[in-house]
């Protein structure tokens, strides 16, 4: 399990190397909130900003036992998921694909396999596809944004959010160009995600972040 849980660490902050430029956003406070009120032109804005690839592939190190280990990441859109921790040797191995998750700890020689859908009760995110864990994890809102979100602004972030069934759904973006600050799912006090997003830079053309 603590293999299992370091990689959807790395998986969900895993650095983006051949960094160009970086910015660091900044949460304002509350004191100036007002409703923001999206049009058909700023969806599509929002979907636009979404990274678009057919393949991705990004690496960075990882505190492994007190030891700097190396991670590799590879994605195919909306279809893969590969990752290796590396010290000296291969430590561990993971794929995920629409079907399955498995895993390879070759430290006790131990293989793991498990439905994709298991990755939902892991993270604590309801109705999480590969396609969505992909989007979370390259700094998109993982089901996208609609009309059917709350929305509102402070200085230069903007909000969406959405309560249904159990949840309450939280997206910060920038607004000037609409990529994440922060995401959380929350469905009860024990059971809730959040990731913070910083340190975007250009890779591969993709503007993408890099913490």
């Amino acid at each position: 399990m603590r293999y299992l849980l370091l990689f959807i660490g790395i998986l969900l902050t895993a650095s983006h190397t051949d960094a160009m430029s970086r910015k660091r956003f900044t949460l304002s406070g509350n004191e100036d909130v007002k409703t923001f009120i999206p049009t058909i032109e700023t969806f599509k804005e929002i979907e636009t900003s979404a990274p678009a690839y057919a393949w991705i592939q990004t690496n960075g190190s990882v505190a492994v036992d007190g030891k700097e280990a190396r991670f590799i990441i590879k994605m195919k859109k909306d279809s893969l998921i590969w990752s290796s921790v590396n010290f000296i040797i291969e430590l561990a191995r993971a794929q995920v694909t629409n079907d399955s998750a498995t895993m390879i700890i070759r430290t006790d020689k131990t293989y793991l396999s498990f439905p994709a859908d298991s990755l939902q009760k892991l993270l604590a995110v309801q109705h999480l596809s590969l396609s969505a864990f992909q989007r979370l994890m390259l700094g998109a809102a993982p089901f996208g944004v609609d009309s059917t979100y709350t929305f509102s602004k402070n200085h230069e972030t903007i909000t969406a959010q959405k309560k249904s069934n159990g949840y309450e759904e939280t997206i910060l973006m920038n607004d000037d160009n609409y990529t994440l600050q922060q995401y959380s799912f929350v469905v009860s006090d024990s059971e809730k995600v959040t990731m913070t997003y910083e340190d975007y830079s250009r890779t591969d053309k993709l503007n993408l972040p890099h913490s």
